[in-house]
């Protein structure tokens, strides 16, 4: 909720419930935000997701439009059963864009079916290549999004068609990116990093204007999936921290001041 706003800013928007990103020393009682930040938000979206809103679902469809994503392609993801993944996921279904949702155990593709994401393969299976395969078809996937690096890069690659496109944005493995110089050539294959804060900082105005209007809509509809594991008051930012380090979180775990 706004409190106060300096002199060059609308004075309609005190008492206005907002929410925030890129912001530092936001756990406080009172904090102060660039004007420019801070997103009104409608009734219809609750304070949980609102929490959540322009942190991973807005580096979820920065990512979609990165790689200029577009209706009837197929995309490979891993790490599905991230927040970022899941909302991947949900974005490119309401543009018509087609997921093969990767993720590293069973027990964990198990529970992504469950929730209803379609098209989950686990590499722990020893044909999970095949399997994504013969999802994707012959004419392999035009995107490969990645966030764990090491071999699992080279594998994307082996799914990815004709000049394929390679993005990597985070390496959980730790271990460098390992690709087969053959399979770039031959396929003409482009790879790109992504740096989110990066690409916003470059975005149009009216590109972001767009795309969180897109987020701000379906949230409101309750259809991304903004799980919440835990909320903790101020005062318990220890255990909030031990719990967001704990395994095996259903969602994020939040601060309510």
């Amino acid at each position: 909720m706004i409190e106060v706003v300096g002199p060059e800013v609308d004075s309609a928007l005190v008492g206005k419930r907002v929410t925030v990103a890129g912001t530092m020393g936001t756990w406080a009682d009172y904090f102060t935000a660039p004007a420019a930040s801070v997103l009104p938000l409608p009734d219809a979206i609750s304070d949980e997701d609102a929490a959540q809103l322009v942190a991973m679902p807005f580096s979820a469809i920065s990512l979609l439009e990165f790689a200029k994503a577009k209706a009837g392609d197929w995309v490979v993801q891993t790490a599905a059963n991230g927040a970022v993944g899941k909302i991947i996921d949900t974005l490119a279904k309401t543009r018509g864009i087609h997921v093969v949702n990767i993720v590293r155990r069973q027990a964990a593709a198990e529970e992504l079916r469950a929730s209803g994401v379609q098209n989950v393969v686990s590499t722990d299976q020893s044909d999970w290549k095949d399997q994504a395969k013969s999802i994707i078809g012959e004419q392999g996937a035009q995107i490969a999004i990645d966030s764990v690096g090491g071999s699992t890069a080279n594998d994307l690659v082996d799914l990815l068609g004709w000049e394929g496109l390679l993005v990597t944005f985070g390496t959980a493995d730790g271990g460098d990116m390992i690709l087969n110089s053959g399979q770039l050539i031959f396929k003409h294959i482009t790879v790109k990093g992504f740096w989110g804060a990066k690409v916003s900082q470059h975005m149009a105005p009216e590109t972001r204007k767009a795309l969180i209007s897109e987020l701000v809509t379906l949230a409101a509809q309750g259809k991304l999936p903004l799980d919440v594991d835990a909320i903790f008051d101020l005062s318990d930012a220890p255990a909030a921290m031990q719990a967001a380090q704990t395994p095996g979180r259903k969602g994020k775990v939040l601060l309510r001041a």
